[in-house]
């Protein structure tokens, strides 16, 4: 379960991170 929470966040993270640089680039 610590797994499966974990790579979500993870990915969650990723997301939030790619789309504070696409509004930066603008």
């Amino acid at each position: 379960m610590g797994g499966v929470h974990s790579g979500t966040h993870n990915l969650g993270d990723t997301l939030w991170m790619h789309e504070r640089q696409r509004q930066r680039g603008q």
